[in-house]
């Protein structure tokens, strides 16, 4: 009984330090990107002016402001249409990657930007996450990689349960 409740201890004292480094490195090197709208906002809103007035609505919920990390699809928010351009140009005078969500040229949510550092820091994310959506969706087993033996058994009996050997 000792033993266990020891092994509980320990259990708990992982979890704790697990914890703690986990929270310890988010603040040191946090994932999440920094885009920030430009300083310009009242620019953007001169080129685009607002066409109806405020509307209170009995369940309010807010566009976002032009993040290419937010999470505002499907559901109540839908997704983009088709015609919805998004993407990164690269300002050579700032020298930002500045984020756009554009429908015919004209931009329908405040231009967001990113400095290298945190430009390279979205792509790998990026990059990682349509790596593994890959790999998970990968269906048919020839199509990942990786060791199959082949299995051939001569038994009449598996022949009449299985239906024949598999290679």
């Amino acid at each position: 009984m000792i033993k266990g409740k020891k092994t509980y201890q320990n259990i708990g004292f992982v979890l704790g330090l697990s914890v703690l480094i986990t929270l310890v490195n988010y603040t040191i090197n946090p994932v999440a990107s920094k885009a920030l709208p430009h300083n310009n906002i009242l620019a953007f809103e001169l080129e685009n002016p607002i066409d109806s007035p405020e509307i209170d609505l009995p369940f309010p919920f807010k566009d976002g402001i032009g993040n290419p990390d937010e999470k505002n699809s499907g559901g109540l928010y839908l997704d983009n249409p088709s015609n919805v351009e998004k993407g990164f140009e690269y300002d050579p005078d700032t020298e930002n990657y500045n984020y756009y969500e554009k429908v015919g040229g004209k931009s329908i949510k405040y231009p967001t930007y990113m400095d290298f550092e945190e430009y390279i820091n979205y792509d790998s994310k990026k990059s990682l996450q349509k790596y593994w959506k890959e790999k998970a969706a990968a269906d048919d087993i020839n199509q990942t990689k990786g060791f199959r033996p082949t299995l051939t058994i001569k038994s009449k009996t598996f022949d009449r349960l299985f239906g024949g050997n598999t290679s």
